[in-house]
């Protein structure tokens, strides 16, 4: 479990460090899609995590 944890906040800092530059690079204003866009770097691993583990139940079952 540590080991996915490590490995999610890898992902995460990655997303996170980009798009905060890009923001910086744009202007640097924080308006509501700067900060909605740091969000959704720390949201979206979790719902593609859900969508394997998902995949991966369905063709066990069926």
């Amino acid at each position: 479990m540590a080991s996915f944890l490590a490995f999610y906040a890898l992902i995460c800092l990655f997303f996170l460090d980009n798009t905060y530059r890009e923001g910086e690079i744009g202007g640097g204003g924080w308006d509501g899609m700067r900060v909605l866009g740091l969000v959704l770097c720390l949201v979206w691993p979790l719902l593609l995590v859900h969508a394997i583990v998902m995949a991966r139940l369905s063709r066990l079952t069926g």
